[in-house]
């Protein structure tokens, strides 16, 4: 029987650490084979080191990179048809010590190839008989790609060819600051959180995820979760509580 695959969705800071733990925790007290990852994958040589210096305003590289790593990539948008290579605009988008080196193109492209590095290895686990519980994914690459310019077909068509989840669900709410990361792209402006959370319900509308209010307890929006989650796994419990009863036999000796 192959894996679940589950994305979990939202901004920054709305408690998907939290509630992706504990949703791997009630899997696992179930009986089912489940591994949490969160994207991006940083420990992933190129891609996952450079997302990391991006994303708190370290870096050094250009898309050069890119095309050195993969050898033959040709980047430009694909509704451009003049030029060969287009340079993408740059814009400030945060504050000054973090801001975007790259353009959103560059950066959604680290993004997904951090995605199609690790994807071989989300394939054999699933394969294998072993669920999946994702913190972000591509979902998440196409409301923050679009949230900030870039063009939501090329987002779509970069991202087509990865693992496809079972289930996405979208943690929406008010954001809870205490777990602000001052030096982080994503985090430190509060317009463009607003400009992803209204991504994000438009992909919520547009891919029939189910939405869960993230400004509730932990064990209600926890509940909540588990209501969308559980007919997943129900029928591989029953089945593995089958197998289990089935190879048992009594003792055959008389009283």
């Amino acid at each position: 029987m192959t894996g679940k695959f589950i994305a979990i969705y939202g901004i920054n800071n709305i408690g998907k650490s939290t509630q992706t733990s504990l949703l791997v925790q009630k899997l696992i007290n179930t009986g089912v084979r489940v591994e949490y990852f969160k994207y991006p994958i940083y420990d992933l040589d190129p891609t996952g080191k450079m997302l990391n210096e991006i994303l708190r305003g370290k870096q050094k590289q250009s898309i050069q990179s890119v095309i050195e790593f993969f050898e033959g990539t040709n980047v430009r948008r694909p509704s451009t048809k003049r030029k060969p290579a287009i340079s993408f605009r740059r814009k400030p988008i945060g504050p000054r010590e973090i801001h975007q080196k790259v353009t959103e193109e560059e950066l959604q492209m680290w993004y997904s190839l951090n995605r199609y590095q690790f994807d071989p290895q989300i394939r054999k686990k699933l394969a294998a008989g072993i669920s999946i519980v994702a913190e972000d994914y591509t979902g998440t690459g196409l409301a923050w790609g679009a949230a900030k310019g870039a063009d939501f077909e090329w987002l779509t068509a970069v991202n087509k060819f990865l693992q496809k989840p079972d289930l996405e669900l979208l943690i929406d709410g008010k954001r809870f600051l205490a777990g602000k990361e001052k030096v982080h792209l994503h985090e430190s402006s509060d317009r463009l959180i607003f400009k992803a959370r209204q991504s994000f319900l438009k992909l919520a509308k547009k891919n029939t995820w189910k939405i869960i209010n993230a400004n509730q307890s932990i064990s209600e929006v926890n509940s909540e979760i588990w209501r969308e989650v559980e007919p997943f796994f129900k029928k591989e419990v029953i089945q593995r509580e089958s197998e289990t009863f089935t190879s048992w036999q009594p003792n055959s000796g008389t009283l």
